[in-house]
């Protein structure tokens, strides 16, 4: 095991390519205004040194003999004359596969992209990428058509894969005529006319590419003549050399590692308060399980026979699992990163709590208030987050964390809410005894 030592000095993979560099201002204005479109290359994917040896590029150009063929669609195009593009396809498949079946691999391979998730200022991803790691790790929609860019303006986040996708191998643009149909595509078509329209007003950053990338100089200079004047300010994030060529002045250098320059701009952003560190995340699933232990015991500890405000107990901690859930699974998306997103969701489930309250629907009411609650987990401090109240009550006006809070106000809620306590006697005539009672997530405001 490599151990970290002073900067500059660790043998790491990774320590060496996080180069320190200075964040533009302008660009973290354009990352919180929503402006920024990621361009991604293969350099931070699958065709890293940090996952294989050799790169695809270099294990196909092993197995042709054609001397003049050197850039990327020339070596395809060599391949598929003779041995076919279904082996070409097959091979890109296998590569894939073995990534994907070892951590050590698919960790390198994908860290870019969890670095990317819980940015959700970043709703538009550009990539010549085949693989589908942006749609798993960052919850992105994928428009790789013009059929599918009828989706476009959905309210979610989406990755363009201007060169096809590995789940639809027909759309993979690898040879030299598959990039010729690719541009004449892009000049001509809905998905190219779409895409610069987009474009046109957003901050572009381009990482994974050098500027020796044969992908990055056709994306580039293609902008570049579509686009003209209107060809917005564009960033390059590269631990290559800076440009000499005057073709291009418009494009500022940032010489650093890609995932590293994600990890600094979201260290800016939640200095800022724009958005939650993601240890908080990293919480929220050791916290679920402890809730969800807890809940276990609850039902075991208190008999629904003696105890049928226990009713609403287990309503309020389903609602409060359900938000812990909720936020692991919908991590990917970058939505909880986001405290406004909390904050608005959180006050539409106190809108709905009060509501269900005043119509009397008590088992509701306390599930979207423990949801409530849930939401809340993001937003608190460290010490308060320590004393989140796991049990609740109607009628009690105590944060009720341990087991001996909520015995004491269980003894007493037919006193604390009478209405509430006739109800839960209703609610529970007939219950066997050690039935586990259970609010299923049928409604909210889901984000």
């Amino acid at each position: 095991m490599t151990s970290h030592t002073e900067a500059g000095s660790c043998s790491c993979a990774h320590c060496p390519t996080q180069v320190s560099f200075e964040l533009p201002e302008r660009l973290i204005e354009a990352f919180i205004a929503g402006n920024v479109v990621i361009f991604a290359g293969a350099g931070m994917s699958t065709e890293t040194r940090r996952v294989l040896p050799t790169t695809f590029y270099e294990e196909i150009l092993s197995g042709i003999t054609a001397e003049n063929a050197t850039g990327f669609a020339e070596v395809m195009t060599s391949f598929c004359a003779t041995r076919g593009r279904s082996e070409l396809l097959l091979r890109l498949r296998r590569r894939f596969d073995l990534i994907d079946s070892f951590p050590e691999l698919r960790g390198p391979a994908t860290s870019f992209h969890r670095e990317l998730s819980t940015v959700h200022l970043v709703q538009d991803i550009v990539t010549t990428n085949w693989d589908s790691y942006f749609e798993r790790h960052c919850g992105a929609l994928p428009i790789v058509t013009d059929l599918d860019f009828a989706f476009w303006s959905l309210p979610v986040r989406k990755v363009y894969k201007i060169h096809g996708s590995i789940n639809n191998v027909g759309t993979i643009v690898a040879t030299e005529e598959d990039y010729r149909k690719c541009y004449r595509r892009l000049r001509d078509g809905v998905l190219g006319a779409s895409l610069k329209l987009m474009l046109a007003t957003k901050t572009l950053v381009f990482v994974g590419y050098s500027l020796r990338d044969d992908d990055f100089n056709r994306i580039y200079n293609y902008l570049k003549r579509d686009m003209g004047e209107l060809l917005p300010r564009s960033y390059l994030v590269t631990l290559s050399d800076r440009p000499r060529d005057n073709g291009f002045q418009q494009l500022t250098t940032i010489q650093t590692d890609g995932t590293f320059f994600i990890t600094c701009v979201k260290k800016r952003l939640v200095e800022l308060g724009i958005m939650l560190p993601d240890r908080l995340l990293d919480e929220v699933d050791e916290s679920h399980e402890t809730i969800r232990n807890q809940h276990r015991h609850m039902h075991e500890e208190f008999p629904l026979a003696t105890y049928p405000d226990l009713i609403y107990a287990a309503s309020y901690q389903d609602g409060l699992m359900h938000a812990l859930q909720r936020m692991v699974t919908r991590c990917s998306t970058g939505y909880y990163s986001h405290r406004c997103n909390v904050e608005a969701v959180m006050r539409e489930y106190k809108v709905l709590y009060e509501q269900a309250l005043s119509a009397e629907n008590y088992w509701d009411a306390a599930y979207l208030r423990g949801y409530a609650v849930g939401l809340s987990f993001l937003l608190v401090g460290d010490e308060q987050r320590k004393q989140l109240p796991v049990y609740f009550v109607f009628g009690s006006d105590k944060e009720l964390v341990t087991v001996e809070d909520f015995r004491r106000e269980l003894d007493r809620a037919a006193s604390l809410h009478t209405q509430a306590h006739e109800e839960a006697l209703r609610l529970v005539q007939g219950a066997e005894s050690g039935t586990e009672l259970y609010h299923p997530p049928h409604f909210g405001p889901w984000a």
